[in-house]
């Protein structure tokens, strides 16, 4: 059985012999009423020790421990450099699918694509509403619309805008009005149609393609239809181009992609009547038709729209002029409440 004993606050030493001169003799000094309080010290001092001596092999041990880590780190440093360069250029590596950055640029390039895609079909519908030949057909299909509602009960409209003419495999002229007055010999009149930008001169001008039109169909009157917003500065909505030749530009509403066809009425009536004039009506019963006041009234219609045109004009200036103004007003109102907030922080 142990000569020592433990309880929850003591330790209890009975019959412990302790074999050591050097001890035995530091002993022998003690005064003989302290020995039992000195030795009591010297085991707690001594147990204490142990434990200290203890902690700090553990210590030491772990520190040896970092120590060989940091050592083991500091040679691997190169490995890991080259490792994290490789992972880093793997990661970022466009072509290397499932990577982030690849995926990234998938999703790019299919934004690109329907960007693209937007815009091409975008392009496509310009086309086919401004036209170049054969892409005017919206624009001709409203024209040829608009004159079979306008027309005279006797009178037939039809489109030949894509019908080749004999051998000469040309295409002019895009509407074609015949004309079935009683007692009058028939005739035509034919309708150019322009979805997009003209000249009024050079070899290639609209002048010059109505009066081939004119010739290649047989017509004997011709009318030039053209939109306002194609017009150059010194072209009016209503033009006499040499003999039985008309242009007249319509409206156009983009907002609504609706035409206002009263131009194009007023010279399908006016060519009409002069056509019907033009023949030997001696013997013909022609309702008498003042054709001075016809002309006063049609330059009067023309000077009027010509009118609305610059009012248009004047509201789309005002209109930005304005737009300008009330961002002034918002910027000042800006400026004002911060020289507000900075005297209200220089006040407290």
């Amino acid at each position: 059985m142990s000569s020592i004993s433990l309880t929850k606050t003591s330790v209890t030493i009975k019959d412990l012999e302790i074999d050591n001169q050097k001890t035995r003799n530091i002993v022998k000094d003690w005064e003989e009423e302290t020995r039992e309080s000195n030795l009591i010290s010297a085991i707690n001092i001594g147990a204490s020790v142990i434990a200290e001596q203890a902690t700090t092999v553990k210590i030491d041990y772990v520190k040896n421990e970092f120590k060989d880590l940091l050592i083991e780190l500091e040679r691997r440093t190169g490995e890991w450099d080259d490792l994290i360069t490789d992972t880093m250029e793997g990661s970022l590596d466009p072509d290397k699918e499932g990577k982030p950055i690849n995926k990234l640029r998938s999703r790019i390039f299919e934004k690109l694509s329907e960007i693209k895609k937007a815009i091409d079909q975008k392009e496509e519908r310009k086309v086919v509403m401004e036209g170049s030949v054969g892409k005017g057909d919206p624009f001709e299909e409203d024209v040829e619309g608009a004159i079979s509602r306008i027309k005279s009960i006797n009178d037939s409209v039809e489109g030949v805008g894509k019908m080749n003419i004999g051998k000469s495999r040309r295409k002019v002229g895009d509407v074609l009005i015949t004309v079935k007055e009683p007692r009058i010999p028939e005739f035509k009149i034919i309708v150019e149609v322009k979805a997009g930008g003209f000249s009024l001169t050079g070899k290639d001008s609209l002048k010059k393609q109505l009066s081939d039109s004119m010739a290649l169909r047989g017509a004997k009157g011709g009318i030039a239809v053209v939109k306002q917003k194609h017009m150059k500065g010194s072209q009016r909505v209503w033009a006499e181009e040499g003999s039985n030749r008309l242009v007249v530009a319509v409206d156009v509403d983009e907002l609504e992609d609706k035409y206002d066809f009263t131009l194009l009425e007023v010279a399908y009536a006016v060519m009409r009547n002069r056509l019907i004039q033009s023949f030997d009506t001696s013997d013909i019963e022609i309702p008498d038709i003042d054709s001075v006041a016809v002309e006063n009234l049609v330059r009067e219609i023309s000077g009027e729209l010509e009118l609305i045109k610059g009012l248009q004009n004047n509201c789309t200036t005002v209109h930005t002029q304005i737009t300008d103004i009330q961002k002034k007003i918002t910027d000042m109102e800006l400026k004002i409440k911060s020289s507000v907030l900075q005297i209200l922080a220089l006040l407290k």
